[in-house]
């Protein structure tokens, strides 16, 4: 999916972005200007959302092979007469190679396996989550499974052999010094993802092949102890936990774009007006905004997937991704809150110019200083309408949240300032 995505940025999207800034200038403006708008920016979002709900809420099988559109990373062997899918993908500095194996043909399931880790052992500790235990103690003790099925957890229980195949899975990759990071199972298909640490070479396909090989043997064998669940022409199978959590990530990617594209629009506008000036107290403030966001998030997921192994990548997703996603809004969201909704008269405060600079680069940057504020960024019609030493009234409001805010800078008339 990570490739799909960087492709349809390269291809579709940056050649879209050119194609509105230098084709049609005043377009792109009239669109920036529409998503600066937080009503616009929300409702937009939100539309998005719902698409999104319905996509995953209606979506259905296509085909019993892999759909190679969902990353075009992937690729094909055959073994024992059958096909399976598999991409390896190096990192930047070619040091950790992933592996990701694929195995069609297990309907009707929604779970995933890993090893347990000290998040996992400590929501258990205190009884926010219930994991099926298998009455293994070495199986219990070291694979964690996420889900909430009860006819998979009395097969782990009853059928030695389907565990000691997940257990061997696990076991035998890192034999191998392959750290398997899941196995699981979700849209007809087995997927397995390790990892191996070490200098990357140009024959690492097939040095891995072996493995990779041994790997797909034992998933086939973990399929053909499941019994099949859901026909092909079946919705893809959630959980309700699954569904909940698919919810829960949309909520949160709903937060992060939001103050994303916030960003992004003030750094392509660069508005004087309206601005913040205490940009510490901002700061601030958005940190404590965001704490309070992601408190709440902790009590309602803790409701929500009270009892459920879902609970634990719930915890684990808010208090990264979350956390990310819950300070770019409360950063945008405490900036408009106290502009848009201050109603206080302007103090109005005579500054003068004392320093321009023009910053060349990849862009040209503008920069005027005042006597008192320092130095901002402006726009070039902003920047060539003050001269050094010219005077400027600057009207200042007090803000809703306590923040003071710029609302307008004109030049004034006064000669002494």
């Amino acid at each position: 999916m990570a490739v799909a995505i960087f492709f349809i940025l390269i291809f579709v999207a940056v050649p879209l972005y050119l194609m509105l800034v230098l084709v049609f200038p005043v377009q792109y403006a009239r669109l920036i200007a529409f998503i600066y708008d937080p009503i616009n920016r929300v409702a937009l979002l939100s539309l998005f959302f719902i698409v999104y709900f319905i996509y995953h809420s209606k979506r259905r099988h296509t085909s019993y092979s892999y759909n190679y559109f969902d990353d075009l990373s992937i690729r094909s062997a055959r073994l024992s007469g059958e096909t399976y899918h598999y991409r390896l993908i190096p990192d930047e500095k070619n040091e950790i190679l992933s592996m990701v194996l694929f195995v069609d043909g297990l309907y009707g399931y929604d779970f995933m396996l890993k090893f347990e880790g000290a998040l996992e052992r400590w929501l258990k500790a205190i009884h926010l989550i219930y994991e099926c235990q298998t009455g293994d103690r070495r199986f219990d003790k070291s694979i964690y499974i996420i889900s909430d099925d009860r006819e998979l957890c009395r097969l782990l229980r009853s059928d030695d052999k389907l565990r000691n195949e997940i257990f061997d899975i696990f076991w035998q990759l890192r034999a191998e010094e392959w750290n398997v990071k899941y196995l699981k199972a979700f849209d007809g298909r087995l997927e397995l993802m390790a990892v191996k640490k070490g200098k990357i070479d140009h024959d690492a396909e097939r040095k891995s092949r072996p493995v990779s090989e041994k790997a797909v043997m034992l998933m086939r064998g973990i399929i053909g102890k499941l019994p099949q669940k859901a026909d092909i022409t079946d919705r893809v199978y959630r959980e309700k936990s699954g569904f909940a959590f698919m919810i829960v990530f949309g909520v949160l990617s709903l937060f992060f774009v939001n103050g994303a594209v916030k960003l992004f629009v003030d750094s392509v506008l660069v508005k004087t007006a309206p601005m913040v000036t205490d940009h510490m107290s901002l700061l601030w403030l958005s940190a404590g905004v965001t704490a309070v966001l992601l408190t709440l998030y902790l009590i309602l997921t803790a409701i929500l997937f009270y009892k459920s192994t879902r609970l634990a990548p719930a915890v684990f997703v808010g208090l990264t991704y979350g956390t990310l996603a819950f300070f770019l809004t409360a950063l945008t969201g405490v900036k408009e809150a106290d502009i848009y909704l201050d109603n206080n008269e302007p103090t109005v405060r005579i500054e003068k110019v004392t320093d321009k600079r023009e910053s060349h680069g990849k862009y040209t940057s503008y920069h005027v200083t005042f006597s008192k504020m320092g130095e901002i960024r402006t726009g070039a019609s902003f920047y060539r309408k003050f001269q050094l030493g010219d005077c400027a009234e600057i009207y200042i409001r007090p803000g809703f949240l306590g923040l003071q805010w710029v609302g307008e800078i004109k030049k004034s008339d006064k000669g002494d300032c």
